[in-house]
């Protein structure tokens, strides 16, 4: 059915996230700042009473939407397998799809579609024609003045197919004195060309000093003598000649942690003819096949990271490099077999220009053409299509062909410890603002050999705070494995990924977490960020800008920055000292890269974008993390204690002549910030953060003047600790008494010991101060997930899910009831289960129990103690 209503849908879709930002929202946030998830269809194994159940747990704790992702992975890193389930488009894949439709239709929730299980795009009927490519060679040298009739060698193949491109000739030196040029694999393309991000500027020189195998004008094109057996008959002039066979293979890439039979060859990401026939094949049945709900229910289409290697041919490649780069390639084709033709210099610049063909390609026939094909549906894409494994692509031109610009960040793991290798939002963030769109999604929390022992505040919350400040405003959460009943508990998981789904033990509490992550998503969904600078980080390839701290303009903490390629930088006018994109986002200032060799027509642009702007401070903050947006006549700072401990901090913020007010992302209060001075352009405002922190602070009202005296410091002051022994109630057992508040894990019996899940730990006070209200109560220390709910006298407090872990209460005269339930993950259980026969154990997942895992302190380890608040 022909579809005409693209724009308007368009239209809506960014209308519906443009907001005045009120308290009333921000308390309660409209269905489109809830977090998403990648909802795993692991191994496909799916049920539709898993999907109906899944479903319906996501629209009860908030959630926006879910990308389903059905994919593979369960057996990696000594994981059991799962049963298979159906293949991915497969008649019985496409009845749980149109029941998943069909659910979220009636949930209002909104879902995306990896297209394929698995990743690297490709399907068990890629042929190697359709397959990513590899230039491959064989040599030969020969003695001319005579007619040469020889059967040359067809060079090295994959799959058994190869396919030439030309033979070429060119006169034999000797080659001593002729040296490669270096780290030549990754200029010419064949392996990607880092992990995380990588700088790739390195590729673009050349510092290698050798005499020339040949001079471009030398290099004769013999393609024509070749027969299709691969016999070659030419009258060879005079003299010793080389004698090139140049063609193509597949890559060796392969479908990526696909289900059960959906595995591969990966298609050919340079060339639209093969993205229309996989498209044609098997993604366009799927949404013929919802109607309606493609567009609507079913918004987005998503393909995952970019982990195939190097590509470096396509057929129509010779002909696109002349339109491109305005030369023929063929006599330089050498260079990519290590020779040095015409000077190692000029070696090298064919390479830059290769590679950047090779960009060009692989973002205007598959990104461009990806959401072509959508957008006849109605529908935009979010692939992770710009990193952080270094592919030979642009990262921000890909990105501007999406609608959510999807990146993806680690909780800490082993596998990737430290923020270069874990934090890549920077980017994504980047190129919505140049690129003028709203969301800026992330695979988030991702890890590998971490199972069940993530602490919220500590490993979730801060990484989420972290990338909050680089732009992020839409969390999608890896993973939500769907797991059927037969599964048990925990149930069947990927192997990697911190699990978040209706069977982890503290799901009845995770809405907390949830709706703060929805607040702050709610509020960076609205307004535009400020940047005062710009940062073109070049035309070469590969391109990809890395994360916030990288700060390749210089200069933070005290002012932010985006990052702009080629693209965009060509769209900006100097307007009334302000650097201005069509969609509206201004800078204060350009920067370019040092030592960086501009085009003519860039460095024309530059010249003309020119500043002479002294910047002055947006924020100070020591140790604090930030970012700011701007609506309307409103300021507004997300603020972020960088460190696992609390902090007090004089912080300065460039708005004058407007009332800071206090906004909490985790109970969704509101409150006027009393203290305050102002001074030139600057606000200061003594402020206080827990251990991993984070508010905003937002400027809506005029002031006059500065607030009142005061340090905005409000220390909690103990009045009672409460020591009497505490009932503590465990499902499935008799109570037990706790003389003192201590890890389950300290417990003689088995069963407390190796315990997973909620225990209600109750006790009674009484309270004889005259003082009953204002008050706060304190739970010290919780753990291992870190979540806690508190009753008091029937009256729900509320969840403590972060430091310090405490609620407002009002007391009772004389004797009250307290009730905390604490809920640990399912470590401890695991650990316990661990040396059990199979049929006594009460945890069942595919998930290896290592040997070296140890048990992790669990429960309410306090003190408890009732106090107030008081400015000091």
């Amino acid at each position: 059915m022909k579809r005409y209503f693209i724009p308007l849908l368009v239209l809506l879709c960014q209308l519906s996230f443009a907001q005045q930002i009120t308290p009333a929202l921000f308390a309660h946030p409209p269905a489109s700042a809830g977090v998403r998830c990648w909802w795993w269809w692991l191994n496909g194994n799916v049920t539709k009473e898993s999907i109906t159940l899944d479903l319906e747990a996501m629209k009860a704790k908030g959630f926006s939407g879910a990308c389903i992702v059905d994919a593979g992975g369960q057996d990696q890193r000594d994981n059991g397998n799962v049963p298979e389930g159906p293949m991915f488009g497969s008649p019985e894949w496409v009845a749980l799809f149109q029941h998943a439709v069909k659910e979220a239709h009636r949930l209002g929730l909104e879902l995306s579609m990896n297209i394929q299980s698995g990743w690297n795009l490709g399907a068990p009927d890629v042929t190697p024609q359709e397959s990513t490519k590899h230039i491959t060679w064989s040599d030969t040298t020969l003695t001319g003045n005579k007619i040469i009739q020889v059967q040359l060698a067809t060079p090295p193949a994959r799959q058994g197919f190869y396919r030439d491109i030309a033979v070429l000739a060119f006169p034999w030196r000797d080659t001593v004195g002729i040296h490669p040029l270096k780290d030549l694999h990754k200029k010419a393309a064949f392996e990607e060309a880092g992990f995380s991000a990588a700088d790739t500027r390195y590729l673009l020189k050349n510092d290698v000093v050798s005499k020339a195998n040949a001079y471009h004008s030398e290099v004769v094109d013999i393609s024509s003598f070749l027969d299709h057996t691969g016999r070659l008959k030419w009258k060879a002039p005079a003299g010793k000649w080389v004698i090139m066979r140049f063609g193509y293979t597949n890559n060796g890439a392969h479908i990526s942690t696909a289900s059960g039979k959906w595995q591969g060859l990966v298609i050919d990401y340079m060339n639209a003819d093969h993205f229309d026939r996989y498209w044609n094949t098997h993604v366009k049945p799927l949404l013929d096949g919802i109607g309606a709900d493609a567009g609507t229910t079913l918004r987005y289409l998503q393909t995952d990271s970019w982990e195939l290697g190097g590509i470096n041919w396509t057929e129509n490649f010779r002909k696109e490099f002349q339109t491109r780069r305005g030369y023929d390639l063929l006599p330089y084709l050498p260079v990519i077999a290590g020779k040095i033709i015409d000077s190692p210099d000029s070696s090298n610049q064919f390479l830059n220009d290769f590679r950047k063909t090779i960009g060009d390609l692989v973002s205007d026939y598959h990104y461009k053409v990806f959401k072509e094909h959508a957008a006849k549906y109605g529908m935009g894409i979010g692939p992770e299509c710009s990193g952080p494994h270094v592919g030979f692509f642009d990262g921000l031109k890909n990105y501007g062909h999406s609608d959510i610009m999807m990146s993806e960040f680690w909780a800490p793991s082993a596998h990737r410890p430290d923020p270069d290798s874990r934090f890549f939002v920077k980017q994504a963030a980047s190129a919505a603002h140049i690129y003028n769109k709203t969301l800026v999604g992330a695979e988030a929390f991702t890890t590998i050999g971490k199972h069940w022992n993530d602490v919220i505040w500590h490993d979730l919350k801060s990484s989420f705070d972290h990338e909050v400040c680089a732009g992020l405003n839409l969390v999608f959460l890896h993973t939500f494995t769907s797991s059927p009943a037969s599964m048990g508990e925990p149930g069947q998981e990927y192997f990697a990924g911190t699990h978040f789904n209706r069977h982890i033990t503290w799901w009845p509490y995770a809405d907390a977490f949830f709706n703060y992550m929805a607040r702050v998503q709610y509020m960076m969904q609205q307004g535009r960020f400020v940047a005062d600078v710009v940062y073109y980080y070049g035309d070469h390839v590969p391109n990809i800008a890395r994360n916030k701290e990288s700060d390749p303009a210089h200069v933070l903490p005290y002012n932010d920055y985006d990052v702009i390629n080629e693209e965009q930088l060509m769209k900006l006018e100097l307007k009334n000292g302000w650097l201005v994109l069509p969609g509206g986002m201004r800078y204060r200032k350009l920067v370019v890269p040092a030592d960086y060799k501009l085009s003519p027509a860039v460095q024309q642009k530059v010249n003309a974008l020119q500043t002479n702007v002294s910047l002055t401070p947006d924020f100070i903050g020591e140790n604090i993390n930030w970012i700011h947006h701007q609506q309307d006549s409103i300021d507004y700072y997300f603020v972020s204690n960088s460190a696992d401990t609390a902090t007090h901090v004089q912080a300065s913020f460039r708005i004058t002549g407007r009332q800071p007010e206090y906004w909490d992302p985790v109970t969704g209060e509101i409150h006027q910030i009393s203290t305050f001075r102002q001074k030139g352009d600057m606000t200061t405002i003594p402020l206080n953060f827990a251990p991993y922190g984070a508010y905003f602070v937002v400027f809506r009202k005029p002031v006059h003047g500065d607030g009142k005296a005061g340090t905005n410091n409000y220390v909690f002051i103990p009045k009672d600790t409460l020591k009497s022994p505490w009932q503590v109630q465990f499902k499935d057992m008799p109570a037990k008494t706790f003389t003192k508040l201590e890890s389950w894990t300290n417990h003689t019996d088995p069963a407390v010991k190796y315990y997973s899940g909620a225990a209600t730990y109750q006790q009674s006070f009484n309270w004889n101060s005259t003082s009953t209200d204002s008050m706060y109560i304190d739970l010290g220390n919780i753990q291992d997930v870190g979540i806690a709910q508190v009753n008091l006298n029937g009256k729900d407090l509320g969840i403590v899910w972060t430091p310090p872990f405490r609620l407002p209460l009002q007391l009772n005269k004389g004797k009250n009831n307290l009730q905390i339930i604490v809920i640990n993950s399912w470590r401890n259980r695991l650990v316990g289960d661990r040396g059990l026969p199979a049929a006594q154990r009460i945890t069942h997942t595919n998930i290896f129990i290592r040997p070296e895992w140890n048990l992790l302190p669990a429960g309410l380890l306090g003190p408890v103690v009732i106090g107030r608040l008081t400015e000091q």
